[in-house]
């Protein structure tokens, strides 16, 4: 083996001279130069390798960048985040190929870092994806309230939020930890004003968590069943009988009636596909507030005593029902 092989100076950890080989040398040589570094990976190597990244000509750059993407070594880790964070680098997607391959605690933390420039942040909730771990949790939370807390300045701005805001749910449905759970009830609690897409998307990720996520969903449109447009979610998340069932049992006595007319409100507002829903969700109203004659009776009674301004029921005029107010 010469002295002066690639193969002898990646043995050897020679990384000034695999630099050098890397800057001046073309074709085969080079790249195997490059991909040395790789190899080797301490933080010594990464940063030689980017700072042969930043070089303006391309036949040095373009090796070097497609080397820092195979790089696996955890203690390359520092150097990889101090480049990413480095308002001067420009080989940003190299940089996060090479920390989402890491599965360390180290690369991951490098990554939710970055999310605190908002130039990263599409590329880096990117290489997010498949995480699944509970670490994530808070830092998403923290940019999605910063993103709807904020106000856009023209439709390339709101857009670009709004699409990072999806990317960021998307990443909390996969999260699978009670953290997320809460995280996505906080948001619908206290972004009410957020897109209607948004809360959408939110109400479908906590329906689609199990019973923590429909808990959380069923008590917060069980907070205030005169609210239109929680019932709306609730109506977006069907059909779901496990949904339901919570809903029901939490639901007091003297709530039908509001339930019931912001049901019939939302018939107006909602897509045709839904209707089918809403009348049976009325329907199973209609059955579980009249379980009992004396029950039965005092419903029609609040009715024709107008301390109702409702009535729901699929049998009206069957019945005999003649209502003076009607």
């Amino acid at each position: 083996m010469s002295w002066f092989s690639v193969e002898h100076l990646k043995e050897k950890k020679k990384i000034a001279a695999l630099a050098r080989v890397a800057r001046r040398s073309r074709g085969e040589r080079q790249r195997k130069a490059a991909q040395a570094l790789a190899d080797i990976g301490d933080g010594e190597a990464a940063r030689a390798l980017l700072t042969l990244a930043a070089s303006d000509d391309i036949a040095v750059w373009e090796p070097a960048q497609a080397a820092i993407c195979t790089i696996r070594n955890e203690a390359a880790v520092p150097a990889l985040c101090d480049a990413l964070l480095s308002s001067g680098y420009n080989g940003v997607k190299c940089v996060l190929a090479a920390l989402t391959n890491m599965e360390s605690d180290l690369a991951l933390n490098g990554l939710l870092k970055a999310l605190e420039d908002p130039k990263l942040a599409p590329d880096v909730l990117a290489a997010l994806r498949g995480r699944n771990r509970a670490e994530m949790v808070p830092p998403l939370e923290d940019l999605l309230e910063e993103l709807t807390a904020r106000e856009a300045t023209g439709a390339k701005s709101r857009l670009w939020q709004q699409s990072l805001c999806r990317q960021i749910l998307e990443l909390l449905t996969e999260v699978d930890d009670i953290g997320a759970v809460k995280a996505l009830h906080h948001f619908l609690r206290n972004r009410e004003g957020a897109p209607v897409r948004l809360r959408v998307q939110a109400a479908h990720a906590l329906a689609a968590k199990g019973l923590p996520g429909e808990e959380a969903l069923a008590g917060y449109v069980g907070e205030k069943f005169t609210d239109v447009d929680r019932v709306m979610l609730l109506m977006e998340c069907m059909p779901n009988e496990e949904l339901l069932d919570i809903l029901f049992a939490v639901m007091p006595p003297n709530s039908a009636d509001e339930f019931g007319q912001a049901l019939m409100a939302s018939l107006n507002r909602m897509e045709p596909g839904h209707w089918k829903y809403i009348v049976a969700l009325i329907e199973r109203l209609d059955r579980d507030t009249a379980t009992s004659e004396r029950a039965y009776r005092a419903i029609i009674d609040r009715f024709e005593s107008g301390q109702s301004d409702l009535l729901v029921g699929t049998q009206m005029i069957t019945k005999g029902f003649d209502f003076a107010r009607v």
